[in-house]
């Protein structure tokens, strides 16, 4: 802000030096546009959007809209569809300036009637050993062995050692759960959405807390695997979630957001701060 003056001064009357006043024009405007794609490829620092008219454009991690992330891949997976910013440079290539997931309108057109994202990864070569690995028949069928010994335990509680081989009839399996006690104890704990893990004895989630989270991920993965917390908790508080769910979990949005964020492997949130 600045305040006024009698007189407004022009850059013809203070012309800079060496500059021709009549012919010194300003640049042209960068033509830019407002599209969407979905991932096809990602590292740490990078990634890749393909369109659905084919074109496929590159993004740097300094494109994407939080700042905050030093890991793409801790908030992103292959498959998600963000929208994007290009610039189209003087040679008449398109380059994304900026990275975010679509909101409002241009969500609602996209993702009508869409069905889920599949965000497994394919083609898969090596075997599974990070902690965010995901794989959904594996998952699937991984809840079922471990229910299976809940049921043949008769207990709504049980030791975290009485999970130990679960699965071992089927080796992907095996090796998806964990061939060791670290790693099962990893498994378990991550799966805060299905299980509890508190001094080692395992007992099941909440069914509220388990529906919450799983009807949150379904809208999710319907539109795009990435949504602004505004859409998101619009749909929560909305008649398409059942109200008994939302009842016994809560209404504010302090409540909202601790569930977020109390389940990390299922939802990522960003911007961080």
């Amino acid at each position: 802000m600045h305040l006024q003056s009698n007189h407004f001064y022009s850059a013809l009357e203070f012309p800079l030096q060496g500059k021709d006043p009549h012919n010194d024009w300003p640049p042209a405007e960068e033509y830019a546009i407002n599209y969407h794609g979905s991932v096809t490829w990602l590292s740490a620092v990078s990634g890749l959007i393909s369109c659905e008219n084919g074109d496929s454009l590159s993004f740097q991690i300094t494109d994407f809209c939080d700042e905050n992330v030093s890991d793409l891949r801790k908030v992103l997976r292959i498959g998600i569809v963000l929208g994007f910013t290009a610039i189209e440079k003087d040679d008449g290539r398109f380059v994304i300036n900026y990275v975010y997931p679509l909101s409002g309108i241009a969500a609602e057109i996209r993702f009508e009637r869409m069905e889920e994202v599949d965000l497994t990864p394919e083609n898969r070569s090596s075997p599974f050993t990070g902690k965010d690995e995901y794989e959904l028949r594996l998952e699937g069928k991984a809840y079922d062995t471990f229910l299976d010994v809940f049921r043949k335990d008769g207990s709504a509680e049980i030791g975290l050692r009485c999970l130990h081989g679960s699965g071992k009839e089927d080796e992907t399996l095996h090796n998806y759960i964990g061939t060791s006690g670290e790693k099962l104890r990893q498994f378990v704990a991550n799966r805060t959405h299905v299980f509890r893990l508190e001094h080692d004895i395992v007992s099941l989630q909440l069914p509220s807390v388990y529906l919450a989270v799983n009807f949150l991920n379904t809208y999710l993965l319907r539109n795009g695997g990435a949504i602004s917390i505004e859409d998101l908790y619009n749909f929560y508080t909305s008649h398409m979630f059942p109200h008994p769910v939302r009842k016994h979990v809560g209404f504010t949005r302090k409540v909202f957001m601790n569930l977020l964020k109390n389940h990390p492997f299922v939802f990522s949130v960003f911007p961080s701060s």
